[in-house]
């Protein structure tokens, strides 16, 4: 919707430049997005370890840190194929704005 936002104002002010600003709330919130799948990701892994653990076992604990090494890194994810199909649609149709306008 932002980057909706800054081609509207390109064209109505016919200002070329507005455009390129739309690369940072678009990188933004793919990081964000990579960022979120990722702690998803560990959340998963640590309740698969939960479930197999016998009910007087579990201690209840949020800390993710241990799975780290069973989950891709943070950039990683964010080129995950959900991901770079996403918002590598939105890079593609900034880029496409700039060639036309």
């Amino acid at each position: 919707m932002l980057v909706s936002a800054l081609f509207a104002l390109s064209v109505k002010y016919s200002d070329i430049n507005f455009i390129p600003i739309a690369f940072l709330p678009a990188s933004a919130f793919w990081l964000l997005d990579g960022y979120y799948l990722r702690q998803e990701r560990l959340h998963r892994k640590l309740y698969d370890s939960a479930r197999k653990q016998q009910e007087a076992e579990i201690d209840f604990s949020m800390n993710t840190s241990e799975f780290f090494d069973d989950v891709d890194l943070w950039l990683s994810v964010c080129f995950s194929r959900t991901l770079l199909v996403f918002h590598g649609f939105i890079f593609l149709t900034i880029t496409v704005g700039i060639f036309l306008i």
